[in-house]
């Protein structure tokens, strides 16, 4: 898989490390969540967490993801 050209392509981004998965977030807020393995990269899912510009590394806490956004911060869950 080529990670670059499905997170967008050029910039910069944050890359977490969440025990199974791996979090990469782009500056325009999406998030996609990785399965790493030896081979590839396993995208499992996308979201778009933020409408504003995104900066900051996402933060693992209990059952959910801190984001820092421009102007907020805000805790999601996904099931």
């Amino acid at each position: 898989m080529d990670v670059k050209s499905s997170l967008g392509g050029r910039g910069f981004g944050s890359v977490v490390d969440a025990g199974s998965a791996l979090l990469a977030l782009t500056p325009q807020g999406e998030l996609t969540i990785f399965k790493p393995s030896e081979k590839e990269y396993e995208k499992l899912n996308s979201y778009k967490v933020a409408e504003s510009n995104t900066y900051a590394y996402p933060v693992p806490a209990g059952k959910g993801i801190f984001v820092k956004a421009q102007n907020a911060v805000s805790y999601w869950t996904f099931d």
